[in-house]
């Protein structure tokens, strides 16, 4: 038998983002039918992940549903998943990726430009990190968003500089006269509703949807349980 897999997501208040990672789920269920596919989230959201572990026993398949390399990926969802298995000694976790350096993503990210409309500039609308190395992979995937476009492309970030003030004023720099935004968010919710009043007082009409909702996400989930991305991290009841 495959082994379950379990999707964390960060958690939200707002009922959309939920909502849209169970769609994610779904279409990863339907690319995984004889694999028992769950969904959880770190805060805000139910149900949490101990509650999901909990029902679990033997190897695990754990993909976050997280972009960012960042605090939550890094320390709070290994610490947990690590406190989980030192309850259930029988558990044998493995911690994909994130999905934010799956190159799916950027094509999702494409995608979505390319069919919204013919801006020429766009903002990569980001949460933004306190970690810096998370902010610095959310520009270079601006630079590669602006290679695949032919368009000029900054990060801007809601938490964080540049923020998307910021990232809209270089653009209009850069000759830059229709600008839309494409969210660097799996799903909605109340960051990215910032990040979208902050560009539409900038007279930013365009905005696309985020990602989880296109089938290319859902692909990169199935390629991270494939082990095709690699750099997995093991979590043991020895820790």
């Amino acid at each position: 038998m495959r082994p379950p897999l379990v999707l964390v997501g960060h958690g939200s208040r707002d009922p959309r983002s939920a909502a849209t990672l169970h769609r994610l789920a779904q279409r990863v269920r339907a690319g995984l039918p004889q694999v028992d596919v769950r969904l959880c989230f770190l805060e805000l959201s139910v149900p949490n992940l101990e509650h999901v572990f909990s029902g679990l026993d033997g190897s695990v398949i754990v993909v976050p549903l997280l972009l960012a390399d960042a605090y939550h990926a890094r320390t709070d969802l290994p610490d947990r998943v690590r406190l989980a298995v030192a309850r259930q000694d029988r558990l044998d976790v493995w911690i994909t990726a994130t999905l934010g350096a799956d190159t799916a993503l950027l094509d999702a990210a494409q995608h979505r430009a390319v069919r919204a409309a013919s801006c020429d500039g766009w903002i990569l609308a980001a949460t933004g990190s306190s970690h810096g190395p998370a902010n610095a992979a959310v520009i270079e995937t601006a630079t590669d968003l602006s290679r695949r476009l032919r368009r000029p492309v900054r990060a801007g970030f809601v938490t964080a500089a540049p923020e998307i003030a910021a990232a809209w004023a270089g653009l209009r720099d850069a000759g830059c006269a229709d600008i839309g935004v494409v969210p660097w968010f799996l799903a909605p919710g109340r960051l990215l509703d910032r990040a979208e009043a902050q560009a539409a007082a900038l007279g930013v009409t365009t905005v696309t949807a985020p990602l989880a909702d296109h089938p290319a996400t859902a692909r990169a989930v199935l390629a991270r349980y494939a082990g095709c991305a690699g750099n997995w991290m093991s979590v043991r009841a020895s820790g």
